[in-house]
């Protein structure tokens, strides 16, 4: 008796799991984002729903596979033709899976070896470490060999008044996560945190970025900034500047070598990520310090928003123009043209703010590597591949590489999986191979 209860239990659980999973997938595909939105107040429920309902396609394809097995196999009262078919199931599931990563990690190593051969660093050899792998796939908070200091202010006491004192002083602050030893005069990498622009927070411990600081020994600096709808994306945008100037200013309380300096984010973040290097040094967005050194080396941005305002916003699995447009930017063209001197679409759109650079001076933009997952929903992948083809069209093209994460979705670099591994090996290896370029080049080697 308590086996069939237990059993019972056991099959109701996974009868509610598949409804669940197949509501919030309906959700999430057919009812209009406004209304998702005002239904579930924030936009991440629809990252996690879509993370629950492809968790659940196991449950569901086995179940599928018992059904289909019982109704060709009435006489079957031993049950052994339906274990084998259930099996089956399982076995095609974690096949696909496999093949999924095997597709990233061929994707990785070609993406990466493309950039390498562009900006003439060695030809992407690797050696894959197991104990780097075991990092990556076993759930550790912090590397054993890494520090993280702090909540440290970046804003100035006069900045920090203006923007609403102690209340919102956690939102202008940073982490330096570094080696404990040996990282004197290394590279700096600003990681800006995801979100919708509305919640996020840089002590989410996404593992790609402390692989950076333990594995290539550089200096992460993860930033807060204020959010909407108590500022806009102007005032986001320069948060994220005055932190640069932060770490330009301070060389003496992170140790690294401010010459260098690359910019990244997911989401969100990486949208951002992409303005600051789109934006580098322009005095709209850094008043009263117009002098100061805002400019980045490199930029990665990560399945992010870069086209939030164009045609890819309209697309129906995106639906973001209207929220950006009336939430995030918050600014008219006229409002736009008096505090930066140019429409809302020619610096708050990436797309739209790269056309606009004039191709002899494009040569003067930061090289970007471009990171997606294939199977994004959220943010569709479109997004990446507009704009690595507007950075390599033309004349004027930048220089830049392009890394589609097969079978990847949004977010799925928040927790260790073979995934992040390789993009923590390209990642990595891309930006060592900039920094390294670029010592050449000030005649450091």
């Amino acid at each position: 008796m308590e086996l069939s209860v237990s059993s019972l239990a056991i099959k109701c659980t996974l009868a509610a799991v598949q409804i669940g999973a197949i509501a919030t997938m309906a959700a999430t595909q057919l009812l209009p984002r406004d209304l998702q939105i005002r239904l579930m107040g924030t936009r991440r429920p629809m990252v996690w729903s879509r993370t629950v309902s492809r968790s659940a396609a196991v449950l569901l394809l086995n179940e599928a596979g018992v059904v289909i097995a019982r109704f060709l196999t009435g006489s079957d009262k031993d049950g052994k033709v339906v274990t084998v078919l259930t099996n089956v199931c399982r076995l095609a599931c974690i096949l696909s899976w496999l093949r999924s990563l095997r597709n990233s990690w061929g994707r990785a190593e070609r993406a990466v070896k493309a950039f390498l051969r562009e900006v003439n660093r060695g030809s992407g050899d690797h050696e894959i470490l197991l104990s780097f792998l075991l990092e990556t796939v076993i759930p550790e908070g912090t590397p054993s060999n890494v520090d993280v200091l702090r909540n440290i202010t970046y804003a100035t006491s006069e900045e920090l008044k203006e923007a609403g004192g102690e209340r919102v002083k956690h939102l202008l602050q940073l982490d330096v996560i570094r080696r404990k030893k040996g990282f004197a005069d290394r590279p700096i990498l600003v990681h800006i945190h995801g979100g919708a622009w509305h919640g996020g927070d840089k002590s989410g411990k996404i593992p790609a970025y402390f692989t950076v600081a333990s594995n290539h020994n550089w200096i992460v600096v993860n930033i807060n900034y204020r959010l909407v709808p108590a500022v806009t994306l102007f005032e986001i945008l320069c948060d994220c500047k005055r932190a640069i100037r932060w770490v330009r200013q301070n060389q003496s309380v992170h140790g690294g070598d401010a010459g260098f300096v690359a910019v990244s984010g997911g989401s969100a973040g990486g949208h951002i990520a992409a303005l600051v290097a789109l934006t580098q040094n322009d005095p709209a967005f850094q008043r009263g310090w117009e002098n100061v050194d805002t400019s980045v080396q490199a930029c990665v941005p990560i399945y992010a928003a870069l086209e939030p305002l164009g045609p890819l916003s309209l697309h129906p699995l995106s639906g973001m123009h209207a929220y950006v447009r009336r939430v995030v930017v918050k600014l008219s063209d006229e409002d736009s043209l008096r505090l930066t001197g140019r429409p809302v679409e020619e610096w708050a759109d990436p797309v739209a703010a790269l056309r606009a650079v004039p191709a002899e001076k494009r040569s003067r933009l930061p090289p970007f590597f471009v990171v997606h997952g294939s199977a994004d929903t959220l943010v569709i992948v479109e997004h990446s591949r507009r704009f690595f083809e507007e950075l390599r069209g033309g004349s004027g093209a930048v220089v830049a590489g392009y890394l589609e994460m097969s079978g990847m979705h949004h977010t799925f670099d928040w927790y260790r999986n073979p995934a992040v591994f390789y993009l923590s090996w390209a990642m990595g290896t891309v930006l060592d191979a900039l920094q390294e370029k670029w010592q050449g080049e000030r005649g450091g080697l």
